[in-house]
């Protein structure tokens, strides 16, 4: 354990978790409409700017994303100033008690730079606490460890630094207990003893041009410091705004996840200082992006439709802004939208032009729908070169067109359809060489690299999409449960079903099949199949129309033959199965 002492008066750093000077409300206006805000580390969303009766004073309308937040539904004395999403999320406040946030510079330093026992006094606001709180906030008091969580330290606050006196948790006395909390920073700052040389906006250049990674989920980051022509400067960063690309050299990832982000302007903003970034994640955003009106309505009588309006789109960005946009992201080759308000497939299909190396695209439990037809031949182009798509709990319903865009695809590896209702499974092609050569073996010429697929929790009611993965020869993971088709078997038969009618496949729902598996289950399905086949007029051996491989001549009926495929393929590799054979003994006449 490293302990500190340090006589010197406590350093005072703005809270980054409740909002910065940068993201404070200084002239309300309509402009502020949909605009996310922070108070107490709560968010929420402004739905109205304006006045209420008996108050000269502007006030906003904000729905709580938590709804215990709030007093009503937007309702005050009879009149719908603005819908909360519940009866209880609106309330209205002064524009002084929330914010906008805090920068993405400040955030940096906050949590990458700061030393811990600033990041702790900054979160324990000592205005907010009570007198014996805040003599236990007080960093001079605390002792830090490192905790087996990389970049975390332990902090024990107590009013005392005297070890026995830290390790005696039963006083009945609570200003006496020690309090352990994880905090965000780096290791090596706590093994300074006395200097805060490094620590704050005078260490960000050292620290921060290392960061591969910086992550920032529910931080209240809304933007980036303004650049020119009139920068601005904040207490926690040591240079005026523009300056990121600077301070991280070596940045390729950022997580800016449930933030306060509400205009992809700013993300735009964010992304042309570093050129270089690769792995973009803004899930659980309210993003809006820009519509361009021909004369945005601003009269009182379309007041409630502009209002409106800006909670969903971004009507103060200029169409000249449009070329901002194709050139923030060019390396990009990383995209996380899942569960983003206000995501369709209009707009999804205007951000993925914007972003030339996009490869892997997650848009999770959104409701987009089905796809849109005819599209143009560069958002064609653009599908053809994903390596991962993540369309799961999106409302896909029909894969025919789907399939028609992303089929053709070489490089397509990884596709996730899980939780959607899609209740029927196209024909996949295949040449008509290989048709006559391979049957339903036969390779299909669409996804010829794809290795991973995800059916869990669809409509299928048959078999017919497993059969149809036959055709795909590179297919090694399927994640395929909770369907209809499988809802009279138990976990065991389901998972035995898909081994066998997927010789190929080596990970059947994140577990790994191995060869004993396999062959039990293989071995089962001959049994539980081999009554019905022999019944539909199935024989060990015969002439005419038989289905021929290596070791055995056998006979099927069409339905038969269509609706078990792989049934000649096991009588290969197992032997044909009689009338009452055990599985035993087909073990003992293996290779017979």
């Amino acid at each position: 354990m490293v302990s500190r002492v340090d006589e010197r008066p406590p350093k005072i750093t703005p809270n980054v978790l409740n909002g910065t000077e940068c993201g404070r409300i200084k002239s309300p206006d309509v402009s502020l409409i949909g605009r996310r805000v922070v108070h107490d580390e709560h968010f929420g969303t402004i739905r109205y700017v304006g006045g209420l009766p008996g108050s000269t004073c502007q006030w906003l309308g904000v729905d709580w994303d938590n709804p215990s937040r709030g007093r009503h539904d937007g309702n005050y004395r009879g009149v719908q100033y603005f819908h909360a999403s519940t009866a209880t999320s609106g309330s209205f406040v002064r524009p002084e008690k929330v914010s906008l946030g805090t920068s993405l510079e400040e955030a940096l330093v906050y949590r990458y730079v700061l030393c811990a026992e600033c990041q702790l006094s900054a979160s324990l606001n000592p205005s907010e606490t009570s007198s014996v709180d805040k003599d236990r906030a007080d960093p001079r008091r605390m002792l830090f460890q490192p905790t087996d969580s990389p970049g975390r330290l332990s902090a024990l606050m107590g009013a005392s630094l005297d070890p026995d006196s830290l390790e005696y948790c039963g006083m009945s006395n609570e200003s006496e207990r020690p309090i352990r909390i994880e905090l965000f920073t780096t290791p090596a700052n706590s093994q300074d003893p006395v200097q805060h040389r490094s620590c704050g906006p005078q260490g960000a250049e050292a620290v921060l041009k290392y960061l591969r990674t910086a992550t920032f989920t529910l931080v209240p980051v809304y933007r980036a410091l303004r650049g020119l022509p009139s920068p601005e400067k904040a207490s926690l960063w040591p240079q005026l705004g523009g300056t990121l690309g600077h301070y991280l050299p070596n940045l390729t990832e950022l997580d800016l996840s449930g933030c306060l982000v509400s205009r992809w302007k700013e993300v735009a903003e964010i992304g042309i200082q570093l050129p270089w970034l690769r792995s973009l994640n803004l899930s659980s955003n309210h993003l809006r992006l820009p519509l361009f009106l021909a004369s945005p309505s601003g009269g009182a009588e379309t007041g409630d439709a502009e209002q409106t309006l800006r909670v969903k789109y971004d009507l103060d960005t200029h169409p000249n802004d449009e070329k901002l946009f194709s050139q923030a992201f060019p390396n990009v080759c990383c995209l996380v939208l899942v569960r983003s308000l206000f995501l369709d497939w209009p707009g999804l299909l205007r951000i993925i032009k914007w972003m030339p190396s996009l490869k892997s695209l997650t848009v999770a439990y959104n409701q987009l729908g089905d796809l849109p037809t005819n599209l143009d031949v560069d958002t064609v182009h653009a599908f053809r070169r994903l390596v991962e798509l993540d369309l799961t709990a999106t409302g896909t319903n029909e894969l025919g067109y789907l399939f028609s865009i992303l089929g053709p695809s070489t490089v397509l590896d990884t596709l996730l359809l899980s939780q959607n209702p899609i209740a029927a499974f196209p024909e996949l092609p295949v040449s008509p060489e290989a048709v006559h050569s391979d049957g339903p073996f036969a390779p299909s010429i669409w996804f010829q690299a794809l290795t991973t697929l995800n059916m869990k929790s669809t409509a299928f009611t048959n078999w017919h999409p497993i059969k149809q993965l036959l055709r795909l020869h590179k297919l090694e993971q399927l994640t395929f449960s909770d369907c209809p088709v499988l809802e009279d078997l138990t976990i065991e038969t389901a998972r035995q079903e898909l081994i066998a009618r997927l010789p190929h496949v080596s990970c059947i729902n994140r577990i790994q099949v191995c060869p004993d598996e396999r062959r039990g289950a293989e071995l089962d399905y001959l049994k539980r199949y081999g009554a019905i086949w022999r019944s539909s007029g199935g024989a060990p051996t015969g002439t005419g129309p038989g289905l021929v491989d290596n070791k055995n001549v056998i006979t099927m009926s069409s339905d038969f033959a269509q609706e078990h495929p792989v049934f000649v393929k096991l009588c290969s590799k197992w032997g044909v199965p009689d009338d009452g054979e055990s599985k035993e003994e087909w073990k003992e006449s293996e290779g017979t």
